[in-house]
């Protein structure tokens, strides 16, 4: 029943054109490529990975973590002495 009654009306919106996708790469602050054939999207792929290439660095989190453990045995003993009243 593709034209009946109860017909599926999925809405489909146009695919932007060249014009408009350079205007938002240019809005944006980005690039616009354009391939026409598998060739051409390689080569769009290929550049876009050296653009992106990242690198690896780790980061040391032993003084953070040992921080918010110092904090948190700082608020425990806070609480203890409060609970036994041992402050004056």
């Amino acid at each position: 029943m593709p034209h009946g009654r109860g017909a599926d009306r999925r809405h489909l919106r146009p695919v932007p054109g060249p014009s408009t996708l350079k205007g938002i790469a240019d809005a944006t602050g980005g690039r616009y490529f354009s391939a026409q054939d598998e060739s051409q999207l390689k080569s769009v792929y290929s550049e876009l990975a050296r653009e992106r290439q990242t690198e690896d660095k780790e980061t040391e989190l032993t003084y953070a973590v040992t921080g918010v453990a110092l904090v948190l045995s700082v608020i425990a003993g806070g609480f203890s002495l409060l609970w036994f009243n041992r402050l004056p």
